[in-house]
């Protein structure tokens, strides 16, 4: 005699190894999801270690201020201390200073998906301790590199203060 299966236990088996393919694509594509925005967070961490060092660069060849001026060439305080204060570096490696401050017409141009800027802070001496309290002792900045991805923006800052004695 010879045994079969019926059509209910066949269409209860493939639906259940459908159900099991399907959440494992599911999860496969979470997974891909993820590693591909972990990846652009190291790619805009490279960025925004890229930029801290050139301006570190900047500032330990010409700080600038009151005491260190050294024309024609604009130092470093003096970029930062502009009214607008947010620049946007979309050149990798760094190929200088921006030509104009501000950052609205700053598009995902770094690498076909990135965007990073810049947002200083020029921190003044304290007038009794520097004549007329205009010499900039610290700067701040705020570095975020950003990224579009399935509609989401997403974003990798990093702060950090420049100084004149370090």
């Amino acid at each position: 005699m010879l045994k079969s299966f019926s059509l209910i236990e066949v269409l209860i088996f493939v639906s259940i190894l459908s159900l099991f393919f399907v959440t494992a694509a599911m999860v496969i594509v979470a997974v891909l999801q993820n590693t591909t925005t972990n990846q652009n967070k190291i790619i805009a961490t490279h960025y925004a270690e890229e930029l801290r060092s050139w301006l570190q660069s900047e500032k330990e060849t010409n700080w600038g201020g009151e005491i260190y001026i050294a024309p024609p060439i604009i130092n470093f305080t003096q970029h930062v201390s502009q009214p607008l204060t947010d620049f946007c570096f979309n050149t990798s490696p760094v190929a200088g200073w921006p030509l104009s401050a501000g950052a609205s017409n700053c598009g995902f141009s770094l690498d076909n998906g990135f965007r990073r800027i810049a947002t200083f802070s020029a921190i003044f001496a304290d007038p009794t301790t520097s004549p007329g309290g205009t010499y900039i002792n610290q700067v701040g900045v705020n570095i975020s590199v950003e990224w579009m991805d399935r509609g989401r923006l997403y974003s990798s800052p990093l702060k950090t203060v420049f100084s004149i004695w370090e």
